[in-house]
């Protein structure tokens, strides 16, 4: 097996991972079948520590919500469909849901995922973690230290919170 394919089958299985998050999640907030477990309780995958994504997860022994972080700001481009619950209609307002955040551009047919999203998969159960979802955003955190995530600038009339992954 080559590096990347290495490489690759690491990302996908974080992506996989991030899948079934936002399976859970959805079930949760909309009371499916299900709705009872909670995100926080799936495993996280084992990742080869001789792969970059591997390496990067041990050396900063980073923990399921900075990995979700990362894997949501990756599913944009490597698993676009991943997303696409979150083009659910609210059928009160016949329009989205504001909570799930995300922009869509004209040159991607994909959902682009924004800071708000990455608050709605982790408070969407339990708002005692958007203290978690802040800190990922802290200068002294090691995603932004080593900027692994960040978010793109708003204009200031605009939600903090609205910026792309």
């Amino acid at each position: 097996m080559t590096i990347i394919s290495q490489n690759l089958k690491v990302l996908h299985a974080e992506l996989d991972w991030l899948t079934v998050v936002i399976t859970q999640t959805m079930s949760s907030y909309f009371l499916q079948e299900g709705h009872e477990s909670d995100w926080q309780d799936l495993p996280l995958p084992v990742l080869d520590p001789n792969t970059a994504y591997g390496k990067l997860i041990s050396q900063y022994q980073l923990d399921r919500y900075s990995r979700l972080a990362i894997a949501l700001t990756l599913a944009p481009h490597l698993r676009p469909q991943a997303l696409d619950v979150f083009y659910s209609k609210n059928a009160l307002y016949d329009r989205g849901f504001t909570e799930f955040g995300g922009q869509t551009r004209k040159e991607h047919l994909g959902f682009l995922p924004t800071a708000q999203t990455l608050n709605f998969l982790l408070t969407a159960k339990e708002q005692s973690l958007y203290e978690k979802f802040l800190d990922l955003f802290l200068p002294t955190h090691v995603l932004q230290q080593k900027q692994i995530i960040s978010l793109t600038e708003m204009a200031p009339n605009l939600p903090q919170w609205s910026g792309l992954l």
